[in-house]
């Protein structure tokens, strides 16, 4: 949504407003109604390429109309060197005539200085008085001394040896190389003065302004850390507690950990545009472990189950979340849509929404913030590895159906309307629309004879079997593979995107789940130092585990 060049976007909507405008009148099925679309869509094309090539438009073609050798100085003492053809180009092309050459040469200053006045004004009142921070994309060329004949003839092809010493300099010029310092032909936007205007404005400013956000940073970082220390204190490590523990004694530490505000106030977690009821906290607040990392249960075993008589019975979708059974005679009950066939020794477990071969090393009660960070990553690599064998797998099934592509009709109309609008001098042969239309129905009917509907290769009459009964089947699916393509290759774009800011998130998530891990383990010591103090058994290292931040990268516990 970042318009880097103002004036290659508006000039894009205006090129995209006369095509469509033009497909209208270019269409061969609207001629009966549009007797002159054709010409029309012809003219607002070659106004349109005239406007993007003014110099080349300036450029006199009188001598195209006048005799072979004739300069018009020639023409303008001798008439018969060019006649009335040459008197009509003189006087009805403005760039071959003095007054025409200059009103039009004028008018396209004046548009190219009103122009650049507009944009910058605009620039300036959308960002408070700041310019655009802006670098060069496309340098001008420095002019080559020799020709294209004469470069081609002396500096390409053969030995390098005995070439001229100019061949080595006009070479880096014609490949776009060191046109540092030349002129600037198209800047493109770095940075919106808009932002540069906030930064400033945030950053250089009144002192109230500078203790506003330090008052705002501190509020930040009291959310995470002040809170907590503060219950160290008091509870021990009754803000870290990340839930149920064979330890019921609220004095050893266990609790809660809601995070507060510098004004004492639990902070909720927003949840879809619900304040209550995001985090783990009854009353919506965010849980430090609960929240940023995993929550697990212990795996359950319910004993024996007879697969091939379905002992005790299991349905599909249904059962305890945790909970696994060990298959004691093999069998295929259908269960699970990914398993056909159940050994001796299986162990069938449910993850809470169906049954699955094997138990987990770590059964997940609660994903956190880490783990669906983590787990979006993964998906998003394998969703862009199986998008990138999508358009390949299509071009080998659309070059497995004889025949051109369903679209053909489409797809020559609108590269023959990209070739059109490409051309940008005058000297290219018109196309004629009736012997274009006529072709194309000859083909047309050639093609479906050969490979429509009712011919042989899709069983039509007179065919006994069709050739290629997956025809049909095969060409619904190829006719769209342009609009494929362009969906595919935005969705990996999007996808890129959004892995680097996974990743981002990632790091962030890591880095606060360090600090929190060492911050549990200095008052994990701390307590069981109380606790030997005090004559009891230090906590078992499972519950001492079970409090620290956790995720599940790659089947490791993290």
């Amino acid at each position: 949504m970042f318009v880097r060049n103002i004036n290659s976007y508006v000039d894009s909507i205006n090129r995209e407003l006369i095509d469509r405008e033009n497909r209208i009148f270019k269409d061969p099925a609207n001629s009966y109604d549009y007797p002159y679309g054709r010409d029309y869509a012809r003219a607002q094309s070659d106004s349109y390429r005239a406007s993007q090539n003014v110099y080349g438009s300036l450029k006199q073609d009188l001598t195209s109309y006048l005799e072979p050798g004739t300069s018009p100085q020639d023409f303008a003492t001798d008439f018969s060197k060019g006649g009335w053809d040459g008197w009509l180009a003189l006087t009805q092309h403005p760039q071959n005539n003095p007054l025409g050459f200059t009103l039009a040469a004028t008018e396209n200053a004046a548009k190219k200085k009103e122009n650049e006045i507009a944009n910058a004004k605009a620039e300036i009142d959308r960002n408070g008085g700041y310019l655009d921070q802006k670098k060069c994309a496309e340098y001008e060329k420095p002019k080559t001394a020799h020709s294209d004949k004469e470069y081609n003839l002396y500096c390409t092809g053969g030995p390098i040896t005995g070439r001229p010493s100019w061949c080595a300099s006009e070479g880096d010029i014609r490949s776009g190389k060191d046109v540092k310092g030349q002129k600037c032909l198209v800047y493109e936007t770095v940075t919106p003065g808009s932002t540069n205007k906030t930064k400033i404005d945030t950053y250089v400013n009144t002192p109230e302004r500078q203790l506003e956000l330090v008052r705002t940073m501190d509020d930040a970082l009291n959310t995470l850390f002040a809170s907590l220390l503060n219950k160290f204190r008091s509870q021990g490590l009754s803000s870290l507690g990340s839930g149920g523990t064979m330890f019921n004694n609220a004095s050893d530490g266990f609790g809660s950990n809601s995070i507060l505000d510098t004004n004492g106030n639990v902070i909720p977690v927003n949840n879809g545009g619900n304040t209550v009821g995001g985090g783990s906290g009854t009353d919506g607040s965010f849980d430090i472990t609960k929240d940023l990392g995993n929550t697990y249960i212990k795996a359950v075993d319910d004993g024996a189950w007879d697969a091939r008589t379905n002992t005790p019975e299991l349905l599909p979708g249904q059962g305890t979340k945790g909970h696994f059974y060990t298959v004691s005679t093999g069998g295929n009950t259908q269960i699970s849509p990914n398993v056909n066939y159940w050994a001796r020794g299986d162990k069938v477990f449910y993850d809470g929404t169906m049954w699955k071969k094997g138990v987990p090393r770590y059964i997940i009660d609660k994903k956190g913030a880490l783990q669906i960070e983590n787990d979006y990553g993964e998906v998003t690599d394998d969703s862009t590895a199986v998008l990138s064998l999508v358009m390949p797998s299509l071009g080998k099934l659309d070059y497995c159906i004889p025949g051109p592509n369903p679209n053909w009709r489409n797809n020559i109309q609108d590269a023959l309307a990209s070739y059109i609008d490409s051309v940008n001098d005058t000297t290219t042969p018109p196309i004629d629309p009736n012997t274009l239309e006529q072709t194309l129905q000859d083909y047309a009917g050639k093609v479906n004879n050969r490979y429509g509907p009712n011919s042989p290769m899709q069983g039509g009459s007179g065919s006994s079997n069709a050739q290629l009964k997956m025809s049909p089947t095969g060409l619904a699916i190829t006719k769209d593979m342009v609009a494929y393509a362009d969906t595919i290759s935005t969705a990996q774009d999007e996808a890129s995107a959004s892995k680097v800011q996974t990743e981002a998130n990632m790091k962030n998530l890591i880095q606060l789940k360090n600090k929190v891990n060492a911050i549990i383990g200095a008052a994990q010591r701390r307590r069981d130092a109380k606790r030997i103090q005090q004559g009891k058994q230090r906590v078992p290292d499972l519950c001492i585990e079970t409090e620290k931040v956790t995720y599940v990268s790659n089947g490791v516990l993290r």
